[in-house]
């Protein structure tokens, strides 16, 4: 799914790049064309979702009259007839953004959608200050509150901790980036050693969809980094050392009407176990 997503961020990109892909179009062959190899099921979710956006990918290059047969020529004959046969939905979808309509949370959480270009203009950041307010009820271990919120706005700041963070190359910048951290002095024993992330990750889910609700978009971005990149990442924004790294998040005006990822999801019965009275 990893190589899949690549391929379907740049099917979205508003200045399209013919011919884009060739890491992940390379690392998808060798992993398709081995799953047929072993006789596994081409049925599975994530081997049709690669088929489904690999479609899309050489459908839309033959629309711009655009010759990437190279490109197919890496799969298998019977992979390259699973993918020009896939009659799945992928690749992308164009979303519209409606402001106005009041969604039930099922709907807002349906509707939320990672955005990496965004729509020209400042961010009110009076609605982040709600968005903020608003996960600051996000539940903790023992109400500990841990989570803080760092707000950047400052252009050349941004940039250089984009370029540490390296997860959003060829966009441009987002009007405002955030970083949630977790403060590790409010939590005292050893098994505690994940709770500063959880606690941080359901503050910075909430405060998403807070931003989704307020209209405004976002598309989280790792934390993951080598201990280097952090130090420098800490040095920019003089973070305390007792907080813990959790995730960035871009965040801009949503536009009227853009491509997205499609985002294939795993069924609930592929996700979910019931464990029921005498089972064991």
């Amino acid at each position: 799914m990893y190589y899949t997503h690549s391929i379907e961020k740049g099917l979205t990109r508003e200045d399209f790049r013919p011919s884009f892909g060739n890491r992940p179009l390379t690392a998808l062959a060798q992993l398709l064309n081995r799953w047929i190899d072993d006789g596994r099921d081409p049925r599975d979710t994530f081997f049709d979702a690669a088929c489904a956006t690999l479609r899309t990918y050489f459908s839309r290059h033959d629309d711009l009259g655009v010759n990437v047969g190279d490109k197919l020529a890496l799969f298998a004959p019977e992979v390259q007839k699973l993918i020009l046969g896939s009659s799945t939905a992928g690749g992308f979808r164009t979303v519209r953004f409606d402001r106005q309509r009041h969604r039930s949370f099922g709907e807002l959480t349906a509707d939320r959608v990672s955005l990496r270009e965004f729509e020209p203009g400042p961010v009110d950041l009076g609605l982040i200050s709600d968005a903020a307010s608003i996960a600051s009820r996000s539940p903790s271990a023992c109400n500990r509150q841990s989570s803080r919120l760092h707000v950047v706005t400052d252009p050349g700041l941004i940039d250089k901790i984009l370029r540490i963070q390296a997860g959003l190359g060829g966009y441009d910048r987002p009007p405002v980036l955030l970083l949630v951290t977790s403060d590790t002095s409010y939590y005292v024993e050893a098994t505690e050693r994940n709770q500063p992330f959880v606690d941080g990750a359901l503050f910075a889910m909430t405060l998403m969809y807070a931003l989704e609700d307020a209209g405004v978009g976002t598309c989280p971005l790792t934390a993951m980094l080598w201990p280097r990149s952090e130090k420098k990442v800490r040095a920019l924004l003089d973070l305390p050392k007792s907080e813990a790294l959790v995730t960035f998040v871009a965040v801009g005006r949503q536009p009227a009407l853009t491509r997205v990822p499609y985002s294939r999801r795993e069924s609930v019965e592929s996700i979910m176990t019931l464990h029921e009275s005498g089972d064991r």
